[in-house]
């Protein structure tokens, strides 16, 4: 009896969802990317907006969507412009993003995020309802032709067309190369610009991107090899010795700072590990300066979702790697993840926030202090 109650609960709630979406109105659940939701009374007049995790607390009032920050907005046109009208794929696209500092929720770009975006229908200010089956616990992910589809429900950021256009391209079958086929693709743009680099791969249409290449050969330097290409390492054995020396010598520099000011401070097992005040753990890690052809370079500073220090310290060196020009502070406490690239200036407010151009701040923020009892 329980399970069949249970049972004919699910089919009313879902049908209740469905009647809601049918209307028009935003029928649960957060907000889309771009979006904010605003409680709407039964007479249709608009009350306040929602913030996120806020209900609308009347029963007959109902939610609807509205456009959200204008920076959100712009990352939305942007994405798929640069997928319809460039022809850019979700690589590029979320390099564009991040670089731009145009965040995802707050967070870096992903793939996923990026082809969420480019496949929801509320972009283009249509209702979706059911693309997945709920109603088990498998949430089963149902085909594009049985979702329910309600038109001009909500305002749209992108035109029809060019939403129309953006999942014709999805749609278009992928052929995965094979790894002769991928070289051969290296050797004809090699013939064709007369060299090759990173900015030249990810721009080829007939070539897989860097990173496909990484992936079936382990480095580019491999497929270089294979193709005969004279590639010349990017760092000789003397160069990773020395930038290895730099960031001991950082490490311990840290270390005695930290101690001088009466905290404590050790190295952890592996390169770049500290540990402050026995519960405070950090890592040093150091990035390079990255050409690929370009007239200005930039340096990649790589903040992992899965790492599990409290405080990571990136130290940018110079293009001939022998010395320290600032550093990047980033707590964990920021909740800051992903792969963003910096230059020597017109970077991304938010990520020069993070800049320091010396540790003193950071040094004097772990400083202990002796509390005096004057009762």
């Amino acid at each position: 009896m329980a399970g069949e109650y249970s049972r004919e609960l699910g089919a009313k709630v879902y049908a209740g969802q469905r009647h809601i979406a049918s209307l028009g109105w935003w029928h649960g659940g957060p907000a889309p990317f771009g979006f904010v939701r605003q409680r709407v009374d039964k007479d249709g007049r608009r009350k306040e907006i929602l913030k996120p995790g806020e209900l609308k607390g009347i029963e007959t009032d109902r939610t609807t969507l509205r456009l959200g920050s204008r920076k959100a907005v712009a990352a939305i046109k942007l994405a798929f412009d640069l997928f319809t009208k460039e022809g850019k794929n979700s690589e590029e696209i979320l390099d564009n993003l991040n670089e731009r500092g145009l965040l995802f929720h707050g967070h870096a770009w992903t793939h996923h995020a990026v082809l969420s975006v480019l496949t929801n229908p509320v972009y283009k200010g249509a209702n979706v309802f059911g693309r997945s089956d709920r109603k088990t616990k498998t949430h089963k992910r149902l085909p594009r032709e049985k979702w329910m589809l309600w038109e001009g429900a909500f305002p749209r950021i992108v035109s029809p067309d060019q939403f129309a256009q953006a999942q014709e391209r999805i749609a278009e079958p992928v052929r995965r190369l094979t790894k002769p086929e991928m070289l051969l693709a290296l050797q004809n743009l090699w013939k064709r610009e007369g060299t090759l680099n990173c900015s030249l791969i990810n721009a080829a249409k007939d070539a897989p991107d860097f990173r496909t290449i990484k992936k079936h050969f382990g480095s580019l330097s491999a497929a270089y090899k294979l193709i005969g290409f004279p590639y010349q390492e990017r760092f000789s054995e003397a160069a990773k010795r020395l930038t290895k020396e730099i960031l001991e010598k950082l490490c311990d520099e840290i270390c005695d700072r930290i101690r001088a000011v009466g905290a404590t401070a050790a190295r952890r097992p592996g390169p770049g590990s500290l540990v402050i005040n026995g519960n405070l753990s950090a890592k040093v890690v150091r990035t390079f300066l990255h050409t690929s052809g370009e007239r200005q370079g930039k340096w990649l500073l790589s903040i992992h979702e899965r790492r599990r220090h409290d405080i990571l310290i990136i130290a940018r060196l110079d293009a001939a790697q022998r010395s320290i020009l600032d550093y990047y502070v980033v707590p964990a406490l920021a909740q800051l993840r992903g792969e963003f690239y910096v230059r020597e200036k017109n970077n991304a407010a938010f990520l020069d926030f993070y800049r320091m151009k010396t540790l003193d701040l950071l040094v004097d923020a772990l400083r202990c202090s002796r509390i005096v009892d004057v009762a």
